[in-house]
């Protein structure tokens, strides 16, 4: 029976970048993965790189892992990809204007850069927005990678640093043991779910569950669009856990081409492409960017955001003795490396650099939220 310090469960980016930290720690690290680094929610979303400053713990977290993934830039390979694109968060009306006033002024509380931009000055940085466009917040800092050679990278960094990969599926998880398809058994000092909405597969009652999510890409756009374009009322609309929701963000691909969301629906793991939901989402877009009613669409899929109901991820210890880190939602990509860090700390008993109390595993058991 093979022992190590950490073994964890989930190849993902979360995962890799725990297996990093980690292992920088001065852990014996092994990390398990069923089918493929990065195949899952990680391959299947945007990559965006974001400050979400609408909610204050999600605020200090998506800062904390931004500031880390630039500290990781420089030594990123060029397929990862990452571009410095910023963020623009565009405003139909006054009211929206309003709230990117509010939003501009979480921004300066971080420390983060972010100027309000006239619907004038909006088309003349972005010239597809239409008329309608209000103006909007800009938030330079905002970037974006290819989720999966980043996470390939991460995994490739926690094998020089120590870490060893296998591809194998998990069966269970108890504390200080870890079992696989097939009977073979390890123990750990310490056993670490990073698996996404699958994590409930292991750990009973852990409030995890797949929100399913639309994308697509398009062909080349003949207006370059050079930043993530997102609806203000994008935030709202992702935090929520009711019923289904549609809202605008354009990511622009390196290729020319623009990959759109976004839609949010509780479907269980039904990858069924919905119609009518992509039917709205071109439909909102082309209300903030008309010139899009003449692109053709040459793909179209869905993915899984692990979901948590108060929308905050699971970072700690279990009650059964397992540590978890999972349930970031649709900003896994930025908090993967400060979920890691966190994670790290906690288990090092030292002090994270930032407070960690609401993302505590203990909140969210037994079927019912702590609040």
């Amino acid at each position: 029976m093979s022992r190590w310090d950490v073994v964890i469960v989930g190849g993902g980016i979360v995962g890799t970048a725990s297996a990093l930290w980690l292992s920088r720690a001065g852990f014996k690290v092994l990390l398990l993965e069923r089918w493929a680094l990065g195949c899952g929610a990680t391959a299947e979303g945007m990559g965006h790189i974001m400050a979400a400053v609408d909610s204050p713990d999600l605020a200090q977290l998506t800062a904390y892992s931004q500031s880390l993934w630039k500290e990781l830039q420089p030594s990123m390979p060029a397929d990862c990809e990452w571009r410095s694109t910023g963020t623009f968060w565009a405003a139909l009306d006054s009211d929206e204007m309003t709230v990117a006033e509010s939003l501009s002024k979480e921004y300066e509380n971080l420390g983060l850069p972010a100027e309000i931009w006239s619907g004038s000055e909006a088309r003349q940085h972005e010239p597809i927005l239409g008329e309608r466009i209000a103006g909007g917040l800009h938030a330079p800092d905002d970037a974006v990678i290819y989720t999966t050679n980043a996470c390939r990278w991460l995994a490739d960094m926690a094998v020089k640093e120590g870490a060893e990969i296998r591809f194998a599926e998990v069966s269970f998880v108890a504390k200080n043991l870890v079992g696989l398809k097939g009977g073979e058994q390890m123990t750990a000092d310490h056993v670490v779910v990073c698996a996404g909405a699958r994590s409930p597969d292991l750990i009973e009652n852990l409030m995890v569950e797949p929100r399913r999510g639309h994308l697509v890409i398009t062909d080349r756009v003949s207006t370059p669009v050079h930043r993530q374009i997102i609806e203000l009322g994008y935030l709202r609309k992702s935090h929520g856990m009711e019923g289904s929701s549609v809202a605008l963000n354009v990511q622009p691909r390196a290729t020319g081409q623009l990959l759109i969301g976004s839609s949010r629906e509780f479907q269980g793991w039904s990858r069924e492409i919905d119609h009518k939901t992509v039917s709205e989402m071109m439909k909102l877009t082309i209300n903030y960017m008309p010139e899009l009613a003449r692109v053709s669409a040459m793909r179209i899929w869905t993915g899984f955001r692990p979901s948590v109901p108060d929308g905050k991820p699971i970072i700690g210890e279990h009650s059964s003795g397992v540590w978890v880190n999972a349930g970031h939602e649709g900003l896994g990509i930025t908090n993967a490396v400060g979920s890691a860090s966190i994670l790290t700390s906690l288990m090092t008993e030292k002090r994270p650099q930032i407070t960690a109390k609401a993302f505590d595993a203990g909140r969210l058991i037994h079927g019912r939220s702590k609040g």
